[in-house]
């Protein structure tokens, strides 16, 4: 499953750890500051959808690109294998 948005980005995007745990650091630093489209894909979600876990069972991947225009907001893919 998947979800892709545009949003402005003008300064270093930082990644927030759960529970402050460490600091928060850079993950993102855009080379021209202004419209970005972020996509972010999930797989692994509905493996154990409601259950007390001890290991992690999702896995992310999360693309930012800078556009020239929104393209809107879309959902992509399903619960299976990334998609693109």
């Amino acid at each position: 499953m998947g979800e892709e948005l545009a949003i402005p980005i003008s300064e270093e995007l930082y990644l927030a750890p759960l529970m402050g745990e460490s600091p928060a650091y850079p993950v993102y630093t855009p080379t021209d500051p202004g419209l970005h489209l972020v996509r972010v894909l999930a797989r692994g979600r509905t493996t154990h959808y409601d259950a007390v876990v001890w290991e992690p069972s999702e896995d992310y991947d999360i693309t930012i690109t800078p556009v020239s225009s929104d393209p809107g907001r879309q959902t992509t893919g399903d619960d299976g294998l990334y998609r693109s």
